[in-house]
């Protein structure tokens, strides 16, 4: 059963599922897949692109709505690495995104930080309806490839007191051991 929805978006949400379609067309132009952990399908959106005015007058521009599968993430595999992207509603919020090694058949063995995007491509023009496809392909590309160039990804771990005796007095050490997550994701959408 596919699911849909419709949403009215103000223009940064609207151009964010714009990027987030393009990054999707990088990603199978890459030989990538987009998956998941626990969506078996994509919803289908039909996204709307509205302005309020400072009377609170909403205007909806049907003529412009497009008809996607993300609203604010996206999560592939490309490469031996699983990406997520997680865009916050509010522009001036952190921007999330993960870089995680994956097995062949899609398993992610311990918990990774996540990281910040960086602002490079947040351009005037994203929070308007009138952005350029041009300005859309441009802030995907930058992102895109800020992804595919990240090398600081950490595992996650926990810190573990230990307790020795040695020569009749009490010791201890500290361990730093990695958290397992033992996560496996499923492919649910190619090229």
């Amino acid at each position: 059963m596919e699911k849909e929805q419709t949403l009215y978006l103000n223009g940064w949400n609207f151009n964010v599922a714009r990027i987030l379609q393009r990054i999707e067309k990088l990603v199978f132009d890459n030989g990538g897949k987009i998956v998941s952990t626990w969506e078996k399908e994509l919803t289908n959106y039909h996204l709307i692109p509205t302005t309020t005015n400072f009377k609170f007058e909403t205007t909806v521009y049907e003529d412009r709505a497009i008809d996607t599968n993300y609203e604010s993430y996206i999560t592939f595999v490309l490469d031996g690495f699983i990406y997520s992207i997680d865009f916050d509603d509010n522009p001036f919020f952190e921007h999330h995104f993960s870089k995680i090694p994956v097995t062949d058949d899609l398993k992610v063995k311990y918990r990774y930080y996540g990281n910040n995007l960086n602002r490079d491509f947040m351009f005037d023009s994203l929070f308007s309806i009138n952005c350029s496809m041009d300005d859309i392909k441009e802030g995907a590309n930058m992102i895109f490839n800020q992804l595919l160039s990240f090398k600081n990804y950490k595992i996650c771990t926990t810190r573990r007191r230990h307790y020795y005796n040695a020569n009749g007095k009490n010791h201890y050490y500290y361990e730093n051991i990695p958290d397992i997550y033992n996560q496996t994701y499923s492919v649910i959408k190619e090229a």
